[in-house]
């Protein structure tokens, strides 16, 4: 069904239009699935096609963190504004990234992931 679902969308996806990015029920592997069938049906390898490949495809360090990175630096943001409430960015945070290991990487060096009220300071 990947496979068949890429080469019907090739035609507005590339490295230079839409990149494909992994989302719910997707993972390396299934995006390795997308760049080979692109890659095919372009004749030759295009690794920027999707972003989320495994490294030795291609794929960038710290790729299964980046969801969870990013979601924490606009919560603190938005905290450090005084736009949300430090606890609810706590709460939202939990619900929102589903990695626990992405989420325990970041909330190693954050005290409101692990349930005080902590200040946007002690963020890294």
């Amino acid at each position: 069904m990947t496979r068949r679902y890429t080469s019907e969308i090739g035609i507005i996806i590339g490295p230079q239009k839409d990149i494909p990015a992994p989302d719910v029920g997707t993972n390396g592997k299934v995006m390795a699935w997308m760049m080979d069938t692109y890659s095919m049906n372009h004749g030759t390898t295009v690794t920027g096609v999707v972003t989320g490949k495994p490294i030795h495809l291609g794929g960038s360090l710290g790729r299964e963190k980046a969801t969870g990175r990013g979601v924490f630096v606009s919560g603190l943001e938005a905290a450090r504004r005084r736009i949300l409430p430090l606890k609810a960015l706590a709460l939202r945070f939990r619900v929102l990234v589903t990695s626990q290991r992405s989420r325990a990487s970041v909330c190693r060096r954050w005290r409101p992931c692990r349930g005080d009220s902590g200040s946007y300071r002690n963020a890294v």
